[in-house]
């Protein structure tokens, strides 16, 4: 796996929300979470992503979560700033990441580009990242949960099958 065509491919097909989350408060997570434009679009696949690339097992990455979501992204996450920003567990997490690797950015795709379900378009995307890294984005807890092999009615396997093969 070519992991520049990889991250050209995000690069043609996510758009970022507005915003940046800058520090660990809920405030922080809401400017980007509570957005007018993240509350537009359902079904989508979305990324955490830093603003500077840290290792990973095989190369370097912006990316610290893949996931999905048939709601918006403002209904999926607006509820829980406050816990992503000051639990136990999360609160250190994001402060250490944008301590040590800048602000991060939210973008978000519809899901039918990368596969024919939310979990399908998910696991592509965690796959070839894992072509790409040997590993998992560091904030998702496991791999892909469904994982069909199945090619139909998406532009970007249509476009870059013969570069991206799904293996």
């Amino acid at each position: 796996m070519d992991s520049s065509l990889f991250y050209k491919v995000l690069q043609s097909h996510f758009r970022e929300l507005p915003g940046r989350i800058t520090e660990a408060t809920p405030s922080a997570f809401n400017s980007v979470f509570d957005s007018t434009e993240a509350g537009k679009q359902g079904n989508i696949v979305y990324l955490y992503r830093t603003e500077r690339a840290f290792p990973r097992i095989s190369g370097k990455t912006d990316i610290l979560y893949i996931g999905q979501t048939k709601q918006t992204f403002r209904a999926r996450y607006a509820r829980y700033a406050e816990l992503l920003a000051t639990s136990p567990t999360n609160g250190p997490k994001y402060k250490a990441i944008i301590a040590g690797h800048g602000p991060i950015r939210i973008e978000i795709c519809h899901f039918g580009v990368f596969g024919s379900t939310l979990k399908d378009a998910e696991a592509q995307l965690l796959w070839w990242y894992f072509q790409c890294h040997c590993e998992f984005p560091p904030v998702n807890r496991s791999g892909a949960r469904s994982r069909t092999g199945e090619c139909t009615g998406t532009l970007v396997l249509d476009d870059y099958m013969k570069e991206m093969p799904i293996v």
